[in-house]
């Protein structure tokens, strides 16, 4: 049986870089969403593993880790409103200043 560690080996390489699945989206809130969507189903797939685990130890740690994984989705959903609030402004000043040389 090979160790976890020959198996996983790459996967903890700090110079592994996993390739993209195709193209994720043209825009950074196509990627965000990619994010979240991902996020979502790796919490569903731990909290399913959680609840086959025999070892309460095992169950845990998944559920840990499944909180975790929630706290990463809400860190991308606050980037999101924060990146879509300064972006309103700026859509409120050029709406603005459109409006304002319409009616000159």
């Amino acid at each position: 049986m090979k160790s976890i560690d020959k198996i996983i080996g790459k996967y903890l390489n700090e110079d592994f870089t996993p390739e993209a699945p195709g193209d994720m989206g043209s825009s950074d809130y196509d990627l965000m969403m990619q994010v979240i969507r991902a996020e979502e189903d790796t919490v569903y797939k731990y909290i399913a593993l959680a609840n086959q685990a025999k070892n309460p130890k095992v169950k845990k740690v998944l559920m840990d880790i499944t909180q975790e994984e929630r706290v990463h989705r809400f860190e991308i959903s606050a980037l999101m409103k924060s990146l879509e609030s300064s972006h309103s402004a700026e859509a409120r000043k050029q709406a603005d200043k459109e409006m304002e040389d319409l009616i000159k």
